[in-house]
């Protein structure tokens, strides 16, 4: 097995056992990733000596071990991006009582690096590492609406839009449309299109040179939460937004002042 097959298969594990709720043993990995026990159990061991993955000696099972845990703590410590973010992302749910998110463009999919857990009644599982689809999130129209149209092909790639519930937009045309408004307005919004009964507020973050780097949201559930105005949620994300890019070197004052429109739904 050459070595960078061994570090792929062993970051696939890790993967597998950060989307477990429960320790999970050694065939049962073997089994999803497809890969023969010897060879898990193997790289198992690797891991288990360098503290990433630790084993319940009663039950055989693996999860995962503090040094997973000590390179997230590291990168939330350098990372500007995400330690500009963090705190004020924080503010803004226990402000809306409501999750937030930051999320960053890999590729063709969307990847959460903040997930910011409300005091409020919703819980929306979207974990650090997570990924998510550009076309049904607020995040993924915020980031797309800075594309040109080739850029935004690019992005979503040639094949069918997928369809995670009734409200998705897979129509490219119709897509395309919905971003010239999210051009026109500053944000995104979404409407049960990702997750039934949730919806969202999103607008990119700016690095230094103006250039969108990633986008943050706040996802909510009117059903259970009608005190939130839709209005004042994209005051307040906008402005979040603003306030994480001026951290990151991009003045307030050259993205103009923000309006909110009349035609907000």
């Amino acid at each position: 097995m050459s070595s960078s097959q061994s570090l792929a298969r062993g970051l696939s594990i890790l993967r597998e056992l950060d989307a477990s709720s429960a320790s999970m043993g050694v065939r049962e990995v073997a089994r999803k990733l497809e890969l023969s026990p010897a060879i898990v159990q193997r790289l198992m061991n690797t891991l288990a000596a360098d503290g990433f993955v630790v084993r319940d000696n009663r039950t055989r099972k693996y999860a995962l071990g503090f040094s997973a845990l000590t390179l997230g703590s590291s990168m939330m410590r350098d990372n500007q991006l995400l330690s500009a973010s963090a705190a004020e992302l924080t503010r803004l749910s226990d402000a809306v009582e409501a999750n937030s998110f930051l999320c960053v463009p890999t590729g063709n999919r969307l990847t959460y690096v903040l997930a910011i857990q409300s005091p409020g009644p919703v819980s929306i599982n979207s974990a650090p590492g997570s990924t998510a689809a550009f076309h049904s999130t607020a995040v993924g129209k915020a980031l797309l609406a800075e594309m040109t149209a080739e850029q935004v092909e690019q992005t979503l790639g040639s094949k069918p839009l997928e369809q995670f519930t009734p409200a998705t937009i897979t129509d490219r045309k119709v897509l395309q449309e919905q971003l010239e408004d999210v051009r026109r307005r500053g944000y995104a919004t979404t409407a049960d299109e990702n997750l039934p009964g949730v919806c969202a507020v999103g607008a990119v973050v700016r690095a230094s040179d103006g250039k969108p780097v990633a986008a943050a949201s706040i996802a909510y559930a009117p059903s259970v939460q009608p005190q939130i105005v839709l209005p004042d949620l994209v005051r307040q994300v906008v402005q979040t937004t603003r306030t994480i890019s001026s951290r990151l070197g991009y003045p307030d004052a050259a993205l103009g002042e923000f309006r909110l429109l009349n035609d907000v739904a």
